[in-house]
């Protein structure tokens, strides 16, 4: 979607300057957004943020011991309408998540393979940021 608004952009901007700085911008805040979570094992504290733009939203918290990793299997439903019909798709989607000694939990990754999510938890910390 950034390439698509970057390459609209660098073609509107000739015609209409506003609108294609716009999606210019739109195209900079879609490339430069990512989740990140931080983890400091010697300060016993964690940043779970958002980074948009090389500004972190997110707060900071500390913790007294790492519990435990786990994976949990979901049940996702998207609804599709059209003018006749509707049709709903099912499917089993994975999320793993961090548990904390005092019994927060956050979300670390959701795939839709069991098989890739076990593969990129493994390869943590060179996989995330």
């Amino acid at each position: 979607m950034g390439i698509a608004l970057a390459l609209s952009a660098g073609i509107v901007i000739f015609f209409h300057f506003l609108i294609g700085l716009a999606l210019l911008i739109v195209s900079a805040l879609i490339f430069t957004t990512h989740y990140r979570l931080m983890i400091d094992l010697d300060q016993r504290v964690y940043h779970d943020y958002v980074w948009i733009m090389g500004i972190k939203h997110g707060k900071a918290a500390s913790f007294e011991k790492i519990d435990y990793l786990f994976i949990k299997k979901s049940r996702t439903v998207q609804n599709m309408y059209a003018r006749v019909y509707t049709t709903s798709l099912r499917k089993d989607v994975y999320d793993a998540y961090l548990r904390f000694s005092e019994t927060k939990k956050i979300h670390l990754v959701t795939r839709e393979s069991k098989r890739l999510l076990v593969k990129q938890v493994k390869a943590w910390p060179r996989s995330w940021g």
